[in-house]
């Protein structure tokens, strides 16, 4: 016979059963909060992204160690050992048109992959994404300090798109396929945008969309470890772009 469940840990299980977004929201909690850190830090100057904090001097992305002005001290680079950065720079903003326009997306595109994969695929596939852009990042322009979560975003965009086609879709001709591609065009056209990291993102969202999407109710097992996987290669890929 199973033992019932105390009241506390069955009303935690109803209300993640009833918030099949947690995750997304959670993601877009962290990322709000850093940037609140940061604003308060620089007394805030940091809110329209004039100034760098603490935070970003620490957890930005870019390969060799770096120098933020004359008289800065040193911080470490991915090429000397600073691999925090490949995830930590997927959660540091510059300035709130930056954050809320990121978050503003996540809010759209999250809740329908957390729906389509669940909450743990979710996670691994965002993750997935964001090391991916940070590959793609170091690959293009190592020696810029790259900031931002749309690498993981692109990453939504990939698998959505990914899931139409398998589905025999023509992405393109949805709101998903619009949407990417007005990104897509805004990542070309507009200076200071990190082209490899969007493009890093989406290309290991668009393999975890083909791999872990189409196989009915019930996906096997072996899904899981696509983006565990794609999450190893493009951090291995990162490394190697920063030593270059």
């Amino acid at each position: 016979m199973k033992a019932a469940q105390p009241a506390g840990v069955e009303k935690v299980r109803r209300w993640a059963a009833g918030n099949l977004d947690i995750a997304t929201r959670s993601i877009i909690a962290v990322n709000i909060a850093v940037f609140v850190v940061g604003v308060v830090m620089s007394k805030g100057n940091a809110l329209l992204g004039d100034t760098l904090t603490p935070l970003h001097r620490q957890g930005a992305l870019f390969a060799p160690s770096y120098q933020f002005g004359t008289g800065s001290p040193t911080y470490r680079g991915v090429a000397d050992g600073g691999y925090w950065r490949l995830v930590t720079s997927g959660f540091l903003h510059l300035g709130l048109l930056h954050v809320g326009l990121n978050m503003w997306a996540l809010r759209n595109l999250g809740p329908t992959v957390e729906r389509l994969l669940g909450t743990r695929r979710f996670l691994l596939v965002y993750f997935a994404s964001l090391v991916g852009g940070s590959a793609g990042a170091l690959l293009v322009s190592p020696n810029v300090p790259t900031v931002g979560a749309s690498g993981a975003i692109f990453g939504l965009f990939g698998l959505l798109a990914a899931t139409l086609h398998r589905q025999g879709v023509n992405p393109f001709r949805t709101s998903i396929g619009t949407f990417l591609l007005l990104n897509l065009a805004i990542t070309f056209t507009i200076p200071g945008i990190s082209i490899g990291g969007h493009l890093g993102g989406l290309a290991v969202g668009a393999v975890c969309g083909y791999a872990m999407t189409g196989h009915g109710r019930k996906s096997p097992a072996w899904t899981t470890a696509v983006p565990v996987g794609l999450m190893v290669v493009a951090a291995a890929v990162a490394t190697f772009a920063a030593q270059r």
